[in-house]
């Protein structure tokens, strides 16, 4: 979530192509006729009613803000659509207001999917409700968003006090994901299920000697946005947020690991790295 109140929305879907049904539903909606007739569509006219009912006039997705990209290898395929959602939420005083959109019926149209929502560095959680099924103090996730009420959740973030060179940094990116892991026998209600990209580890390969004067400049850039964050992120954040490819990100940590710098536990499928009390200080 940026700090005036946009959004950048990733929604994901996982195909394991086991089937002849699982490969035409790929097939299909990997298409970008299926992507730009329906689901762009889909998108504005739901952005439409948001902002009839909030009232925020700017409120919009810009076209070009749409994205369709494909990943994955061998048999699993992961479909991935991407926009950019202006005045998202209510943004005041340095407060981020989250939840009037979602009085929007059919807003996720993801039957029993996980709702995810990660807050950057800017801002900390001050409310939510109804509280996450998990909650790391900077990311929530609703394991079933069928379990939500109308307006729900409702998540109100208030801006971290930071000096100037860190505020200009950060711009209090929340990316909010919908995920889903795609089964056999899902498929009646696929549309806008979506799920997350799954973090695939490629071990790193041996680098020559002068890359550690690199490293050490990274593992730097590590400390400080860990700092940043109250000394905790999840790994896949960090990748982002410091533009690494994940197989770098790995090797990066497993060496700052190994040097008592920080450390990582297993939270689901991902792991959060956090700051040692000694590098913290």
């Amino acid at each position: 979530m940026h700090s005036d109140g946009s959004a950048t929305w990733v929604m994901e879907q996982r195909f394991l192509l086991e089937t002849k049904e699982e490969e035409d539903m790929f097939r299909k909606y990997s298409d970008w006729r299926y992507f730009s007739n329906h689901f762009i569509q889909n998108v504005t006219s739901l952005v439409n009613e948001a902002k009839l009912r909030t009232g925020r006039e700017d409120m919009a997705v810009p076209l070009e803000s749409f994205k369709l990209t494909i990943s994955g290898s061998g048999s699993y395929k992961v479909i991935r659509y991407r926009f950019e959602w202006i005045e998202f939420a209510d943004s005041t005083g340095g407060q981020i207001i989250i939840g009037d959109v979602f009085e929007v019926e059919g807003l996720f149209l993801l039957g029993d999917g996980i709702l995810d929502i990660t807050v950057s560095s800017g801002y900390v959680i001050e409310s939510v409700s109804p509280p996450g099924d998990a909650d790391s103090g900077i990311d929530l996730r609703w394991n079933n968003v069928t379990n939500l009420e109308s307006g729900e959740p409702e998540v109100v973030l208030r801006q971290r006090a930071f000096g100037v060179g860190a505020i200009l940094r950060e711009h209090a990116i929340m990316i909010i994901s919908v995920i889903l892991v795609l089964g056999i026998g899902s498929f009646s209600v696929w549309y806008f299920r979506f799920g997350k990209k799954a973090e695939k580890r490629v071990k790193g390969v041996a680098q020559p000697p002068e890359v550690q004067f690199e490293l050490q400049d990274d593992e730097e850039k590590v400390v400080d946005l860990l700092r940043a964050t109250g000394g905790r992120l999840y790994q896949s954040t960090v990748a982002e947020r410091l533009e690494f490819s994940r197989s770098k990100t790995s090797k990066l940590l497993t060496s700052m690991e190994k040097e008592g710098r920080i450390r990582r536990e297993k939270k689901g499928r991902q792991k959060v790295v956090i700051l040692t009390n000694e590098t913290r200080d």
